[in-house]
């Protein structure tokens, strides 16, 4: 799909938009994405799927769920990882902000 000036542009800026939400929120754009992913999945989802799905190595994924694990946003199980129910809700809110934010 062909994507002109001002089409990259708005892009570039809802991109800066979300990113300044999910900073403000205490996360990094990487760490909000497996959020993002877990919170879809009531089961969690294997380490090695994860890493399958976001093009990396299965100990960055052990290493990223580790520090959501210690904010509450994760339960690490094993060789999976299940978001928590403070979890859920914070990507709820997150993705509540964003939308609020690129509509002003």
């Amino acid at each position: 799909m062909y994507r002109d000036e001002d089409d990259l542009q708005l892009l570039a800026e809802v991109a800066g938009v979300l990113d300044q939400v999910v900073m403000d929120a205490g996360l990094s754009s990487g760490s909000y994405l497996l959020l993002r992913s877990l919170a879809r999945e009531p089961d969690g989802r294997p380490m090695t799927g994860l890493a399958a799905e976001f093009g990396a190595e299965p100990d960055e994924i052990a290493a990223a769920a580790k520090s959501l694990s210690v904010a509450g946003l994760v339960d690490v199980e094993g060789t999976g990882v299940v978001a928590t129910a403070v979890g859920r809700k914070a990507v709820e809110e997150i993705d509540a902000t964003g939308n609020e934010a690129i509509r002003e």
